[in-house]
C-alpha cells in the first residue's frame, strides 16, 4: 500500500496581548494599581479598543484549530505505527480523521466569518480565512484520495494535492505569526505610551 508522506503542520498560535497588570498581579508584587491604559491610543492597526477586541474575538477560535489540527496529525501519523523520524500516514487514517475533523474546522471558518475585524486587521483576517480554507481543501483531498484508492482508482493525484494545499497553509501560517508579532509589537507600543 502506498504511504503518503504529510509532514505536521506548523501550529498557528496568536497571543493577546495583555494591557496592563490585573488588580491580582498587581497587589502580588507589592504594588497599587495602575492606571488603565488608553483604549483610544493609536497602533498602526486601529486603537487599542479595536485591535484588542479583535484579537480576543479570534483568540479561542485560533486556539481551537490549532487544538484540532494537532489532534487531526497525532492521531492520524500515530496511527500509521511509523517511528517518529518517519511519520507517515496511510490513506486510510488520515481519510479517517480527516472525515472526523473536516466539519469542525468548517464551523471555525464561519465562526471566523461572522467576526469584523478592523480595517487595517482586515488583510491579516482574510489570510486566516485563507489559511483555514487551505487546509479544510486538504482534509478534502485526503478523503477523496482514499475513496478513489478504495475504488481501485488513481489517488496519487488527489494526494499529492492535498500535500500542496498543507503546504500552502503551512507558508500562510509563517506569514501570519509574523504579522502577529507586528501587532502584537504596535499595540504594546501603544499601551506602553499611554
Amino acid at each position: 500500500m502506498l504511504r503518503i508522506c504529510i509532514r505536521p503542520a506548523l501550529l498557528l498560535t496568536f497571543f493577546v496581548l495583555s494591557c496592563g497588570k490585573t488588580e491580582e498581579e498587581a497587589s502580588a508584587n507589592g504594588q497599587s494599581e495602575s492606571a488603565p491604559p488608553d483604549m483610544t491610543a493609536s497602533t498602526a492597526y486601529g486603537s487599542v479598543a479595536e485591535v484588542s477586541t479583535y484579537l480576543n474575538a479570534i483568540n479561542p477560535h485560533i486556539e481551537t484549530i490549532g487544538r484540532l489540527q494537532k489532534d487531526y496529525e497525532e492521531q492520524a501519523l500515530a496511527s500509521s505505527r511509523q517511528g517518529a523520524s518517519e511519520r507517515r500516514g496511510t490513506g486510510r487514517n488520515l481519510a479517517e480523521k480527516a472525515v472526523a475533523v473536516r466539519p469542525r474546522l468548517q464551523s471555525e471558518l464561519d465562526a471566523l466569518d461572522a467576526i469584523q475585524p478592523p480595517p487595517l486587521l482586515a488583510p491579516f483576517h482574510r489570510d486566516t480565512r485563507k489559511m483555514l480554507a487551505a487546509r479544510i481543501d486538504a482534509l478534502r483531498h485526503v478523503i477523496a484520495g482514499w475513496e478513489l484508492q478504495q475504488a481501485g482508482d488513481d489517488y496519487e493525484v488527489a494526494f499529492r494535492e492535498a500535500e500542496a494545499k498543507f503546504e500552502s497553509a503551512n507558508q500562510l501560517i509563517l506569514q501570519l505569526n509574523t504579522q502577529m508579532d507586528r501587532i502584537n509589537t504596535s499595540l504594546k507600543a501603544a499601551v506602553g505610551s499611554s
